[in-house]
C-alpha cells in the first residue's frame, strides 16, 4: 500500500491508462478527526498511522489529498465520505473549505 501523497505526486505517465478513464471514484478519507464518535477535538492537527507499517500522517487534511487525486485522475463521478462532525467544533467550516478546494 502507498500513501497517497506518494500516489498522487507520481508523473502521470508513471500510472496505467486506465486510471485517468474511470466512471467513479470513491473516497473514504479517515473521518476519525471528525467522528462524533471519538475523541476527534484531540486528533486535530496531529499525526497518526491507521495500521502497522502505515505512513504517519495528518488525519484532518487526507480529504485534500483525496481531492488532488481526483483533480489527477478525472473520473466522471466521486464520491466521499462526509460525517456531521464536518460542521462542528475546531471542524466547522471545513465542509465548505472541501467544497471551495481550499486548504489547511
Amino acid at each position: 500500500m502507498m500513501p497517497i501523497q506518494d500516489f498522487k505526486a507520481l508523473p502521470n505517465d508513471e500510472l496505467p491508462a486506465e486510471l485517468f478513464d474511470l466512471d467513479i471514484l470513491d473516497g473514504l478519507p479517515p473521518c476519525s478527526v471528525f467522528s462524533t464518535a471519538c475523541a476527534r477535538e484531540k486528533k486535530w492537527g496531529g499525526e497518526f498511522a491507521f495500521r502497522e507499517r502505515q505512513a504517519v500522517q495528518r488525519l484532518d487534511d487526507l480529504f485534500f489529498d483525496f481531492l488532488d487525486v481526483a483533480n489527477k485522475l478525472r473520473p466522471r463521478v466521486i464520491v466521499a465520505e462526509n460525517v456531521k462532525g464536518m460542521i462542528m467544533g475546531k471542524a466547522r467550516g471545513y465542509d465548505s473549505m472541501v467544497l471551495c478546494g481550499e486548504n489547511l
